[in-house]
């Protein structure tokens, strides 16, 4: 399994996290959608607490992140979705409810169930651009476990820069043999850009580069039975 491709590791003393969410149904359609927005506050002084918490605060931690502006990251999505034999419903307490399936299999009447068509796009951006040029965002190892080739003592290229942006869109099918079970399948393509400019750990890298993962693209297919009650 690959790292969290966009990433910020632990830098915040304190955020704010507020955002908006929709739904809506019409019939065989149903539509949703959420905007969120992250407000991080960076430590002040001139140490950081140590990493894990609870170890209280070193002396010898001197906190990276002097003089760089908070930063403020985002992400949204959209969704959309179409029933064919049958549809959804939404519950009063703000959530979707138990779909409805017209001519449910196992019961006698000859059904097939229902099919769901599902499309998405989601964005998630951290490529505050103010931090990233003040130098606060670091380079991670891909593989924690890694160590320098002591052939020619140099780190491999197992490096990737953080807070980049993440571009994802889906489609999916769900198909439900009754109101309990359903046979659900995904595929989905993410789109990677925005990352920083930053020194390369890897003195075979040029300098400037962020070793290859602007305009990466990730690609995966999921499929996944469920039964409720």
């Amino acid at each position: 399994m690959t790292n969290t491709p966009v990433l910020t590791g632990r830098i915040g003393d304190e955020d704010t996290f507020w955002g908006v969410e929709g739904a809506t149904l019409w019939g065989p359609f149903a539509f949703q959608g959420e905007y969120g927005q992250l407000d991080v506050n960076l430590p002040g002084g001139s140490f950081i607490r140590s990493n894990p918490p609870g170890a209280g605060r070193l002396a010898s931690a001197t906190n990276p992140f002097i003089g760089i502006p908070d930063p403020t990251f985002n992400g949204w999505y959209i969704e959309g979705s179409w029933f064919f034999g049958g549809h959804k419903t939404y519950e009063e307490d703000g959530r979707w409810g138990r779909p409805v399936v017209y001519h449910p299999l196992f019961h006698g009447s000859g059904g097939w169930g229902a099919l769901q068509v599902i499309g998405s796009f989601d964005v998630l951006d951290q490529s505050d651009n103010e931090f990233n040029n003040a130098g606060g965002c670091r380079n991670t190892r891909l593989f924690p476990g890694s160590v320098p080739n002591s052939a020619n003592n140099q780190l491999n290229s197992n490096s990737i820069p953080l807070c980049g942006e993440m571009q994802t869109w889906k489609v999916g099918a769900n198909w439900f043999m009754n109101d309990y079970v359903r046979l659900m399948f995904q595929y989905s393509e993410s789109d990677l850009s925005d990352y920083p400019f930053f020194v390369p750990q890897n003195p075979k890298l040029p300098p400037g580069k962020n070793n290859g993962f602007d305009d990466a693209t990730i690609k995966g297919f999921g499929m996944r039975m469920q039964v409720d009650w």
